[in-house]
């Protein structure tokens, strides 16, 4: 995402599993349900609901019971560009360099024993 929002990324995998199970604007769940399962305050929910609108990442609908909501084009861009930053997580890159020192320990070994 552009900017860091945790909140809103939940949020956004939320209403991408709903678009995923099938639903439309029409017979998803309102989002006020969503942020409630989610956790979300009444505050948190707001600020999420504002930045994912101002990035276009939503497409949302005003309905009786409530706003609904599901993923753009854009939204699901941004949850496909957060997947690609975390494919090298800290531990992953820690179990790497363990194995490029392991390496070259072996090559110092083997050069130091040829003489």
């Amino acid at each position: 995402m552009v900017k860091r929002c945790p909140k809103c990324g939940r949020l956004l995998r939320a209403l991408k599993r709903e678009k995923d199970g099938g639903k439309t604007r029409l017979n998803c769940g309102p989002l006020s349900a969503i942020a409630a399962e989610l956790g979300l305050s009444e505050a948190e929910f707001q600020k999420a609901f504002r930045f994912l609108a101002e990035k276009q990442a939503i497409v949302a609908a005003n309905r009786p019971d409530g706003k609904a909501a599901l993923p753009s084009e854009q939204g699901e861009a941004m949850l496909a560009a957060k997947k690609r930053d975390s494919s090298w997580t800290m531990d992953r890159r820690l179990v790497l360099y363990g194995i490029i020192v392991a390496l070259l320990s072996v090559v110092l070994a083997a050069r130091c024993q040829v003489r």
